[in-house]
């Protein structure tokens, strides 16, 4: 009889809105959840509020040593690359010969490269998360992939319009919102450097850290609150504002995708058609000068991403009707938001990267 009042150690809340196989074990923030009888309390105690706010600070600490890697890795490098370059006795100018090489895409790969595997890797052995369930599915199939990437597509469509508005809005109160282009990327090295770095390296890495490591850790006590925190996270790592948002209302469909299904593999695959949709538009403006030919990509390539952007609204629609979104109970809404705002490391990166957009957008403004 003690036995059926043990709560479920995969869904300790008893809510049918959260997927069972993506749920972590509850043991690991409190031990004694199999203890016969035992009940978990509408409130945390001291102890679980600890434990939680472990697993939020793993989440901050990491993405802080993402941040600082980053941005001092970068500063030393071009430092290191001036001084060489000095020593040489080459007179060309140190920031001419980077911005016409392929040099800052390729540092700019490497670094992201080796932060997102780097930190997903050490976060998810520190917090006993084998990488190797991020790439096991349930319940999955290929014919689900399709209707995935419209609806990627879709989000795409309809947050881009909306950040256009948002940056011309902004434009018209003397606020030019910084957005990054790869329009100084000069040779053919270059090119292929940043289409490998946004359309494979980009998407996997980025997915095996937002969607990997950091969705798991978050999402620990309501699977509503990791989507949604995570999803933030990635739009605001863009640090500008046309992407953010892009990113977050994206971020939000991948989380629930990678959890309906206990994988990252459909969101890498929306992720990689995103990426790679964006990178088509912006070389072919930026590289097709015959007026004729510019003019048939403007105009039939924007007539079929508009295509498959209505489809992808369709099947969205489609998609809402079939799956909930996870829920809270109150239980869960008594341990998610409120110990996240009280998880300095988790504050403490999002502060750093609001203050890096706001910087970005004080410059592009000349303020």
């Amino acid at each position: 009889m003690n036995q059926l009042l043990r709560p479920d150690p995969y869904d300790p809340f008893d809510n049918p809105t959260q997927h069972r196989t993506y749920t972590s074990h509850y043991r690991s923030i409190l031990p004694q959840i199999g203890l016969p009888g035992y009940q978990i309390p509408l409130s945390p105690t001291k102890q679980e509020r600890k434990r939680i706010r472990h697993y939020f600070n793993a989440v901050g600490f990491g993405f802080f040593a993402h941040f600082f890697f980053v941005q001092i890795a970068a500063i030393l490098f071009l430092l290191l690359f001036d001084f060489l370059l000095g020593l040489s006795g080459n007179p060309i100018d140190p920031d001419t010969y980077i911005e016409q090489s392929s040099m800052l895409i390729a540092l700019n790969g490497l670094l992201f490269l080796t932060a997102n595997t780097g930190v997903a890797c050490i976060g998810c052995r520190a917090t006993k998360i084998p990488i190797r369930s991020f790439f096991r599915t349930d319940q999955f199939r290929f014919s689900d992939v399709l209707p995935y990437l419209f609806i990627g597509i879709f989000i795409q469509c309809v947050t881009g319009y909306a950040a256009s508005w948002i940056t011309t809005l902004l434009d018209q109160g003397g606020i030019t919102a910084y957005e990054p282009n790869i329009d100084y990327y000069g040779t053919g090295t270059a090119i292929a450097a940043e289409i490998l770095y946004s359309c494979l390296i980009a998407p996997i890495t980025e997915e095996l850290l937002y969607r990997g490591f950091a969705l798991k850790n978050l999402s620990r006590v309501s699977q509503r609150t990791g989507i949604l925190i995570t999803a933030f996270l990635f739009g605001l790592g863009h640090q500008n504002i046309a992407q953010f948002v892009l990113a977050f209302p994206l971020g939000i469909f991948l989380g629930a995708i990678t959890v309906r299904h206990n994988s990252i593999l459909p969101a890498i695959f929306v992720h990689i058609t995103v990426n790679t949709v964006s990178t088509i538009f912006d070389l072919g403006y930026t590289w097709i000068t015959e007026e004729s030919l510019l003019y048939a990509f403007d105009v039939y390539g924007n007539l079929l991403y508009l295509l498959v952007a209505i489809i992808g609204g369709v099947l969205f629609l489609l998609h809402l009707r079939k799956y909930t979104f996870p829920k809270n109970t109150p239980a869960q809404s008594m341990r998610g938001s409120r110990i996240l705002l009280t998880s300095p490391w988790l504050l403490a990166v999002i502060a750093a990267n609001l203050y890096v957009a706001m910087i970005a957008i004080q410059s592009a403004s000349g303020i």
